[in-house]
């Protein structure tokens, strides 16, 4: 089902925007995500939970865990980020890029879920899907999905942070996924600190995906979205 969705996100992106298309990257590194634009593949978010900033950097080494990663500049993260935010089926309800207060290279999105029962519809559950999650949390009267990776800037820390909402009623609340890339410069103890909640981005070049045609993966999604639409 995973792939099912992946195929018809791709589908819908297609339609959407000549640009990036994030997708699942499993079939060639695993536990990554793939952006079409800029042609790097990134560690989903959760891979590197628990481990501080500091125990990740040890392992990029020559048989360390992460090896053939490294940290990502700060044009990657926000290139990558934005086309995150841009790479949904239909353009997100709200965005505000290079605020006034945070400075360029900053973004806030936010895309409404359908306000019923399980309700889990923003433009942005396939991307959702791709990149892997930190944390899952269950409130009174929605569910969330959180992401937060952390990057390095000349100044610091600072982080990219993701919430993929549920709804659990139809309550007259809607509740909107949100992503935010904030360049402002956190607290200088996470480079020691870690935990379930964040993790530290990590990106690595590839070759250009060896990937069907724009004529064979259109094809592909169209079978995909029938059998999406027949398991309904």
């Amino acid at each position: 089902m995973r792939i099912l969705r992946s195929l018809a996100f791709a589908l819908g992106a297609m339609a959407f925007s000549s640009n990036a298309t994030i997708i699942d990257y499993d079939d060639t590194i695993d536990n990554s995500f793939y952006d079409t634009e800029t042609e790097l593949a990134w560690i989903d978010f959760g891979q590197t939970n628990n481990m501080t900033f500091s125990d990740v950097l040890a392992e990029l080494g020559a048989g360390g865990a992460f090896f053939g990663w490294r940290l990502p500049r700060v044009d990657e993260v926000i290139a990558m980020s934005f086309n995150l935010v841009y790479s949904g089926t239909t353009a997100p309800d709200f965005v505000e890029e290079n605020d006034e207060f945070r400075g360029e290279g900053t973004i806030d999105a936010f895309s409404a879920n359908s306000d019923i029962e399980n309700g889990d519809d923003s433009v942005w559950e396939a991307v959702f899907e791709a990149i892997g999650y930190n944390v899952y949390n269950e409130w009174s009267g929605f569910n969330t999905f959180t992401s937060q990776g952390l990057y390095e800037t000349e100044n610091g820390i600072s982080a990219v942070f993701i919430r993929d909402f549920v709804d659990l009623a139809n309550d007259g609340t809607v509740v909107n996924d949100l992503m935010t890339l904030d360049g402002r410069i956190i607290a200088s103890g996470f480079l020691s600190f870690g935990n379930a909640d964040m993790s530290t981005l990590l990106v690595r070049n590839t070759a250009e995906i060896s990937a069907p045609t724009s004529i064979a993966l259109f094809s592909l999604g169209l079978v995909a979205l029938i059998r999406l639409r027949k398991a309904k």
